[in-house]
């Protein structure tokens, strides 16, 4: 009653408050109080609880603080540390608490509660009362819903009672989505009442996973997830949701409310839920899933055109078996068919494939295992096309097929598919052979193979029986080949005593073992040589299995075999298994191992094939055992080549004779007298002989050089092989080929045969006597062998002329000075510095000079002095050079400058009055520039040959003019005039036109045609 606004004005003055009354916790201070208030009065607040049935002294209560939302939040942080304390009652609008609700909440006050002035959703003011967990609004349902309805956006966590829940609409809860965090039923009694008010798929998806209770799984109280036992919607919701359904296991039941034709459309997702409880239909009929009936109540269901697996049928075996197609038409419906008779683990009636297949995988015996089907019975075709839907019951059936062999053979592998499951083949004949199987497959005796294959039926089998009954049908099951994949004698003996041929021991001693399992010995094999020969290598894979082998032929049997077949790694074990006398022709035999197969006694006759090079290296062996020798024949690709020493050639003739195909020989070492006749068979030969026999025979050795390799001497030394310059030239080819040391003396050689060839190391000396001409042309050879020739003689008649470069003279002066008597050197190509050095040659008596326009101009004196010897000058620089000379300079070496042929320009360069005493007409060229270095003053320079240029470069014609005429009709006058215009000098050229003369070097000056 008292004034807490006062009290709380005392401030720091007031020390405590103690409420003495132990009824406190019972009567909260419920007097209004704000937040600033309620700060300073809570901490200093005490009173009474009984939390565990003692009374205990604690905080005073305060359940009525009434505050704005701006004073609250900007309290939040105190108002926290007394939220044990109070209970926050807010009045505002909806907007408000929203946009605060974070603070609010996160106040964690015992007791929230908000009142909505504004409230549109209900009439009038709204107040809502809850408490806070720091993080969230905790409130009943019916709180939650309408807090909803007012557009209140805070966390919400529901906690109330089963049967609030129940009463509360759960669609409006599951539209709070994510604000809503949580429900909690702390009611203990909510695992015998769960959430039974019908509730759709889509919202039990939402509040299923955020709803919690408790049940009593083990005698003792557990917190776990909140029961919704009545969860009805459509099919089609139900199917398409059925994923997540099935995660919330045993916390629904599901009931589907629709057509039959929805339901079955949806059949496969709906199966899959374990929590599917009843089918609604539209007529008022409902389905318990899971029903259990006998075969006549089964036959009586009406499924309403259900799909859906929903019953179950117990009866005993007589009437599931009378009645098993029935039961196979209804189909799907259907969920299992268990057999009542405890004793009755399988059903021998007979039944087609298409019922298995339904019925098999729901049919269970009395103890819940499944049931076995002994007797299924079809076509081959209806068996084969479902083989691997009925391999997959394994055990569980026996199957008999029942069709023409050539309908079982079409479908053999399906069939065989089936392994154990089958047990029969039923032919139209009325013949049933019964199938076996153990670790190899199928089994049969000998006997029935045989009728397997006599039917027509190529059913891959294995043969279990005696050996009296395995020999006795062995030519029938040898024939049967691949079909047959084992036999298994079941007598005790391991080696059969008992003839068989060759063919039949090949097909069965691979497949044949004892009792024990170990390979079968076959003691007798009778046959032909040309059978056993034919399969010797068959036989030698299955050598192991066999004792002896007899040949049948009469006399002494002769087998053809290989080399191959002969070695230790062929057929040798199992022709030492042969008994008797017998002989062996051996083809396709190495050189290397041609002594192996003569090794073996029985063998008469061997054809070798081989390479040239193998047979080569055992030709001496191959000769050594000719006798025994059918055919040489090479494996080289081509024409294989052997070369061997005329020894062999002459000793090896029979080998040689046995050589098959085409070939080539090649012998070394062979005389000069017998090569003739050795290259009648071979294709080339070396010689080895003395010199004086290889000199006799030149001429015919060189007439087959084309067949000769090589020459070998065989003189101790160096012999000297003395011959004249026409064997030379004939023979040369011949002596080319001597390999070995030998000194060559030729006399008369003559120039054109030495070039190339002078290289010959073994010349001892070459004499040379040929013309100027042919000896010029060879000079740089000659000039590399000198060390070879004495001498040269030169055969002109006359003084001949050696026409040579400035480089010859310069690089084969050692070859120019083997040349003996009179001859004359004509130079050219050489330069003016070189020209007096080429002068002290006596020999040389002409020189042409090839340089530059500069260094003729420095030479010129040179030049002139040696002018008689001089041939022609040509001029190197590039363009028209321009030759630079005084008058004088041009009147004394006016004979060189007429020997320059190449193109120039004399440019005369001197005084006027020099010019004009100079006399040009001697000159063989008219490109000539008159370049003076002054003018005559008041006189006249005339010049009478024809010139190119006047260049008046070198003259002042500063305020001077030219006047430029015809003189004498054919020549031109430059007359060169002051600034008075009188006339200072001129020039007169009687052989130059106007067109002809050209001026130049006058710059700027005015020049006046006239």
């Amino acid at each position: 009653a008292v004034n807490l606004h006062a009290l709380a004005s005392l401030g720091s003055q007031l020390l405590s408050i103690y409420d003495p009354d132990q009824s406190n916790w019972l009567n909260p201070i419920s007097q209004a109080i704000n937040v600033a208030d309620v700060l300073v009065l809570a901490p200093k607040s005490t009173g009474w609880s009984v939390p565990n049935g003692s009374w205990v002294k604690g905080p005073q209560i305060f359940n009525n603080v009434i505050d704005s939302i701006t004073n609250i939040v900007t309290n939040a942080l105190q108002l926290k540390g007394v939220a044990s304390q109070i209970t926050l009652n807010i009045n505002d609008t909806a907007a408000n608490i929203n946009a605060n609700f974070l603070k609010l909440v996160g106040v964690g006050s015992a007791g929230l509660g908000f009142t909505v002035p504004d409230s549109t959703a209900l009439s009038g003011h709204v107040s809502l009362s809850g408490s806070s967990d720091g993080g969230a609004w905790v409130v009943n349902a019916a709180t939650a819903v309408t807090a909803s309805q007012e557009g209140l956006t805070l966390p919400i966590r529901v906690q109330d009672t089963t049967a609030n829940l129940n009463a509360v609409n759960l669609h409006a809860l599951a539209s709070l989505g994510s604000q809503l965090l949580s429900i909690y039923d702390p009611d203990q009694s909510n695992w015998l009442n769960p959430i039974s008010q019908a509730i759709n798929v889509a919202d039990v998806l939402v509040l299923a996973p955020k709803s919690t209770g408790w049940s009593v799984p083990n005698g003792s109280w557990v917190k776990g997830p909140q029961i919704f036992n009545n969860v009805i919607d459509t099919a089609a919701n139900i199917a398409n949701n059925a994923n997540k359904l099935s995660a919330l296991g045993s916390q629904i039941s599901v009931n589907v409310t629709d057509s039959a034709a929805n339901i079955n459309a949806n059949q496969t997702a709906l199966s899959s839920l374990a929590s599917l409880k009843t089918i609604n239909l539209p007529d008022g009929t409902s389905f318990q899933v899971g029903f259990t009936v006998n075969v006549a109540g089964a036959l009586g269901v009406n499924a309403h055109g259900l799909t859906i697996s929903f019953f179950k049928v117990q009866d005993t075996s007589v009437n599931l078996a009378t009645n098993w197609d029935a039961l196979a038409k209804l189909g799907s419906p259907l969920i299992s068919v268990q057999n009542t008779d405890s004793k009755v683990t399988a059903i021998t009636a007979a039944i087609n494939v298409a019922d298995t297949l339904i019925l098999a995988p729901k049919s269970l015996n009395s103890t819940g295992g499944l049931m076995s089907f002994a007797n299924v019975t079809d076509s081959a075709a209806n068996i084969a096309t479902n083989a691997a839907k009925l391999a997959a019951f394994g055990n569980q059936l026996a199957i008999n097929v029942s069709d023409s062999a050539a309908k079982i053979n079409a479908n053999q592998l399906s069939l065989l598919s089936l392994g154990t499951a089958l047990k029969s083949i039923n032919l139209p004949d009325g013949n049933v052979i019964n199938l076996n199987v153990n670790a190899s497959g199928f089994y049969v005796i000998a006997h029935d193979a045989v009728k397997l294959a006599q039917e027509g039926i190529t059913f891959p089998v294995n043969v279990v029986d005696t050996d009296a009954n395995i020999f006795a049908n062995a030519d029938a099951l040898a024939k049967l080949g691949v079909q047959i994949h084992s036999i298994t004698d079941t007598s005790a003996a391991n080696t059969l005593p008992t003839a068989i041929n060759a063919a039949d021991v090949i097909v069965l001693a691979p497949k044949l073992v004892d009792s024990k399992g170990v390979k079968a010995v076959f003691g007798n094999i009778s046959d032909s040589a040309a059978n056993v020969a034919s399969n010797l290598d068959k036989l030698q894979a299955i050598a192991n299995q066999i004792k002896t082998i007899n040949l049948s032929d009469s006399g002494t049997p002769a087998l053809k075999i290989t080399a191959t077949q002969l070695s230790t790694g062929g057929d040798a074990q199992t022709l030492g298994l042969i008994t008797g006398n017998y002989s062996l022709t051996v083809s396709g035999a190495t050189v290397a191992n041609f002594a192996n197969s003569l090794s073996n006694t029985h063998v008469t006759s061997v054809g070798i094939i081989d390479s040239a090079t193998n047979v080569l290296a055992g030709l001496d062996n191959l000769q050594a055992n000719a006798a025994k020798l059918s055919a040489i024949t090479f494996t080289d690709k081509g024409t294989p080549t052997l070369a061997i020493t005329a020894t062999q050639f002459a000793s090896d003739t029979a080998a040689f004779g046995l050589m098959t195909g085409q070939y080539n020989i090649t012998v070394t070492n062979v005389s000069v007298a017998n090569m003739n006749s050795t290259l009648v068979n071979a294709l080339t030969v070396t010689l080895k002989d003395s010199a004086v026999n290889l000199l006799a025979g030149l001429d015919s050795v060189q007439s087959q050089s084309g067949y000769v390799t090589g020459i070998k001497l065989t003189d101790i030394g160096a012999p000297v092989i003395k011959i004249n310059a026409t064997q030379f030239s004939n023979d040369y080819s011949s002596l080319s080929l001597i390999s070995s040391n030998y000194r060559l003396s030729i006399q008369g050689s003559i120039a054109a045969n030495l070039a190339g060839k002078l290289g010959n190391s073994h010349w001892a000396a070459v004499s040379v006597a040929d013309s100027g001409v042919n000896v010029t042309k060879n000079l740089d050879a000659i000039q590399a062998h000198t060390a070879n020739i004495s001498g040269i003689s030169l055969t002109d008649t006359s003084t001949p002329i050696l026409n040579i470069t400035a480089a010859t003279l310069t690089n084969d002066g050692n070859a120019l000075s083997l040349i003996g008597g009179n001859y004359n050197l004509a130079v050219s190509g050489e330069t003016v510095a070189h020209l007096a050095a080429d002068l002290t040659n006596s020999h040389v008596t002409s020189v042409g000079i090839v340089d530059s326009a500069a260094n003729v101009v420095t030479g010129l004196a040179a030049l002139t002095t040696n002018v008689n010897k001089l041939s022609t000058i040509s001029l190197i620089d590039a363009g028209t050079p321009d030759l630079i000379l005084t008058a004088a300079s041009v009147s004394s070496n006016l004979s060189v400058l007429n020997d320059i042929q190449s193109n120039y320009l004399l440019s005369v360069k001197d005084t006027a009055r020099s010019i004009n005493t100079l006399d040009l007409s001697g000159l063989h060229t008219s490109s000539i520039e008159l370049l003076p270095t002054n003018l005559i003053v008041g006189g006249t320079v005339q010049e009478n040959t024809q010139v190119t240029n006047l260049n008046l470069s070198l003259i002042n014609l500063n305020g001077d003019s030219i006047n430029e005429k015809v003189y004498n009709t054919t020549g031109t006058e430059i007359d060169i005039l002051d600034s008075t215009s009188a006339i200072i000098s001129q020039f007169i050229f009687t052989h130059d036109t106007e067109a002809q003369l050209h001026l130049v070097g006058v710059g700027s000056t005015p020049i006046h045609l006239i």
